[in-house]
C-alpha cells in the first residue's frame, strides 16, 4: 500500500470504491477500498490467502489489509493487478464465450479445491459479468477477489447480485455449489445478452435454451444437484447455433455431442460420451418423482376399485388429489399454466426433464412421458362425464395401464447398454403418439411462448431417445454441507 498515488476512480459499488492507482515505480494497479461495514474481522487473515492466487483467470493480489489509523482507519484495502479492458457487464451476445470460459471455470474450481491456500476451499460468491474484464489480450479476468471467503467464515457479510447468486445463499448458506450457480448464470448472459429481469425469466427457462445441459443442471434451486464443478456446467457440448439470440432449443448436430474441449489440469470429471454410467451412480433425480406420481394416481384409484370410498368422499378426495398435484408442480418449478390446463402433461414434463443427458433424451422421454399419461387421462375423463359406459373396471384398468407405462418409460429412459437400447426402441410408437401431442400443443401456444422451438427440439429428439445418453456426474457430498 506504502507509495500509491491514486489517479482517478474507476467505479463503486455495495462494498466500496476502486481506485486506478500507480506505484513507486510508475506501474498501473487498482486500489479497492472496502467501508468497515462491508469488512470481514479476518481482513488480514483472508489478504494473505489472497497473495497466494496465481492464476491467469483470476487479477493478481499483491496486498491488502485494514488502515489502523488516518481518515481511513477501519477501511479494507486490496492492491490488485490493473486489468485494462472493458467491463462485461453490458456485454452483447458472445457465441464464442464458452471456450473463452474455460480458464474462469478452471480458476474457479482450483479455489474450490483450496489450492492456493494449504486445502482450504474458497467461495467467491460473487461471479457475474460486471465482475468479468476482457484484457487486451482478449482473455476474460474476475477482477474482484474481495468477496471471496474460506468455508470455516465465521463472520460474513452480505453480498451478491440476486439474478445471479444461488437460491441458498439468501437462507445464509454458501460453498462452492453456489458459485457454480452464478458461473452457469453468468453463462447464459453472456451468450444471449440478457440482464435484469429478462435473465431472470430466462434461468427461469433455461431448459429452452441451446446450451450445455450442464448449464442446466447448474441452475437447480437444490445444491446437491449441481455438478460438482465449474467445468462440468461446460463439459456438455460446446456448439451453438450460429444465432445465440434465438431463445429456441438446440439445433445441435449429433456428431458433435462428444466434442468436448479438454480442461488444461488433471484430476476433473470426465465423461466418456460413448460409456454409459450405472443408474447406481446417477443422481437420484427421476425416480424420487416417479414414486410421487404413481402414489399419487394408484392410491385414490386403489381406494375406488376396493370400494373404500363412498360417492360423499370423492369430491374432497379429488381437491385433496388436485392441492398435491399442485404444491408438486411448485416444488418443482414446473409452469403453473400447464399444472392447472394440462395437469398430466405437466407431469409428463416434470418427468422428462429430470432424466439425464442431452436435452433431446430428455426431450424424447416427455414425449413418450405424455403418451404414458394418455390411457388414464381419457379414463378420468370418461369417469368424471360418465359417458359411452366407460367409468367403473375399464376407467381403473386403464389408470392401472398408466401406471405400467410410466413405470416401464422411467426404467427405459434410466436403462444402460443393449438392452437399454432395444426397450426406447420398443417405445417407439409411445414417442410418436406423445410426440404428436407435444409437437401440435406447442405450435398451438407458439404466439404465447416458445412452443415453435419445443416442437422442433421434439420431432429431433428420436435420435436421442435410442442411444446411450451422456450423463451427468455423480452427485457429490462436499465437507461444506
Amino acid at each position: 500500500m506504502a507509495g500509491l498515488r491514486l489517479v482517478r476512480l474507476v467505479g463503486s459499488g455495495g462494498e466500496g470504491e476502486v481506485w486506478e492507482a500507480r506505484d513507486e515505480l510508475g506501474r498501473q494497479r487498482a486500489l479497492k477500498l472496502i467501508r468497515p461495514d462491508a469488512l470481514a474481522g479476518d481482513a488480514e487473515d483472508r489478504s494473505r490467502h489472497l497473495l497466494g492466487i496465481d492464476h491467469p483467470a483470476l487479477v493478481r493480489v499483491y496486498d491488502g489489509g485494514r488502515f489502523g489509523d488516518g481518515p481511513l482507519a477501519g477501511w479494507g484495502y486490496l492492491e490488485m493487478a490493473f486489468v485494462d479492458g472493458p467491463s462485461l457487464h453490458d456485454a452483447p451476445p458472445d457465441g464464442a464465450v464458452l471456450e473463452r470460459l474455460w480458464p474462469l471455470a478452471e480458476a474457479l474450481d482450483l479455489l474450490h479445491t483450496g489450492a492456493w491456500t494449504d486445502g482450504l476451499p474458497l467461495v467467491h460468491r460473487d461471479v457475474k459479468p460486471a465482475n468479468l474484464v476482457e484484457d487486451r489480450d482478449g482473455r476474460i479476468v474476475l477482477v474482484d477477489p474481495s468477496t471471496l471467503r474460506g468455508i470455516d467464515a465465521t463472520q460474513l457479510t452480505r453480498v451478491g447480485t440476486p439474478v445471479f447468486s444461488a437460491p441458498e445463499v439468501m437462507t445464509g448458506r454458501f460453498g462452492p455449489p453456489a458459485d457454480v450457480y452464478s458461473f452457469a448464470a453468468t453463462v447464459v448472459a453472456l451468450l444471449t445478452g440478457a440482464r435484469g429481469e429478462q435473465l431472470a425469466s430466462l434461468l427461469d427457462e433455461a431448459h429452452t435454451l441451446d446450451l450445455p445441459a450442464g448449464v442446466g443442471y447448474a441452475l437447480s434451486p437444490v445444491p446437491g444437484d449441481r455438478p460438482g464443478s465449474c467445468r462440468a456446467v461446460l463439459e456438455a457440448g460446446t456448439e451453438l447455433a450460429d444465432d445465440t439470440t434465438v431463445l429456441l432449443p438446440a439445433l445441435l448436430d449429433a456428431q458433435h455431442a462428444g466434442a468436448w474441449p479438454e480442461p488444461h489440469t488433471q484430476g476433473h470429471w470426465r465423461e466418456d460420451p460413448d460409456v454409459e454410467q450405472p443408474p447406481s451412480q446417477r443422481p437420484p433425480r427421476l425416480w424420487p418423482w416417479v414414486w410421487s406420481f404413481l402414489l399419487l394416481v394408484a392410491a385414490p384409484a386403489a381406494a375406488a376399485w376396493g370400494g373404500i370410498l363412498s360417492g360423499e368422499q370423492i369430491m374432497p378426495l379429488a381437491a385433496a388429489v388436485a392441492g398435491l398435484h399442485l404444491v408438486a408442480q411448485v416444488a418443482a418449478r414446473q409452469s403453473l399454466a400447464l399444472a392447472i390446463l394440462l395437469p398430466p402433461v405437466g407431469w409428463a414434463f416434470l418427468l422428462g426433464r429430470r432424466v439425464s443427458g442431452s436435452r433431446r433424451r430428455r426431450a424424447w422421454a416427455i414425449a413418450v412421458f405424455t403418451a404414458a399419461m394418455l390411457p388414464g387421462t381419457a379414463a378420468v375423463v370418461a369417469a368424471a362425464i360418465d359417458r359411452f359406459g366407460f367409468a367403473g373396471d375399464t376407467a381403473l384398468a386403464a389408470v392401472a395401464a398408466t401406471v405400467a407405462l410410466v413405470l416401464v418409460t422411467a426404467a427405459s429412459a434410466d436403462a444402460g447398454g443393449a438392452g437399454g437400447i432395444a426397450a426406447r426402441l420398443l417405445l417407439t410408437p409411445m414417442w410418436a403418439a406423445g410426440a404428436a401431442v407435444v409437437i401440435v400443443g406447442g405450435m398451438l401456444v407458439a404466439a404465447f411462448g416458445r412452443g415453435r422451438g419445443l416442437a422442433w427440439l421434439t420431432a429431433t429428439s428420436l435420435l436421442d431417445g435410442i442411444r446411450g445418453p451422456a450423463m451427468m456426474p455423480p452427485s457429490e457430498t462436499p465437507s461444506w454441507r
